[in-house]
């Protein structure tokens, strides 16, 4: 889906441009793609860190059945991937078209590792309690 919504835009912005007659013309249609093609669904720290520890009992709940589905879409959680050995809990991320792209969220450790999630090029996590960790992931 994000493939094609470039794609659009891309053809978008070729329409643009071809009507530019100006320098100027030129510059506004390229703020106008940048404003397009970045976008920043990203929550703070400290709003992931306040969401596990107010919902720390249903999380402690759900590792019991180790079904953590009912969260997905539940507050900041947009998305919750269960991958084995972790729990990923999307919150969220920006970027700009591929070149950049940034998420962050929370994750479940089964063995309790700050490590377990780690990827990207720039990656840190942080202790929230046992097992759950505040993460930032960063590809450029």
């Amino acid at each position: 889906m994000k493939k094609l919504i470039c794609i659009l835009l891309v053809c978008f912005m070729m329409l643009v441009f071809s009507a530019c007659e100006s320098p100027r013309d030129v510059l506004g249609g390229l703020v106008l793609f940048g404003a397009l093609m970045n976008s920043d669904d990203s929550v703070p720290k400290e709003k992931i860190i306040e969401f596990v520890n107010e919902h720390k009992e249903e999380l402690e709940k759900c590792e019991e059945t180790g079904d953590f589905s009912s969260f997905e879409g539940v507050g900041i959680v947009k998305r919750v991937d269960d991958a084995g050995g972790y729990v990923d809990f999307y919150c969220g991320g920006k970027g700009f078209a591929a070149g950049y792209s940034y998420y962050c969220g929370f994750f479940y450790s089964v063995s309790d590792s700050p490590n377990a999630l780690k990827s990207g090029d720039e990656y840190y996590s942080e202790k929230i309690f046992d097992n759950y960790y505040f993460y930032e992931i960063t590809y450029y």
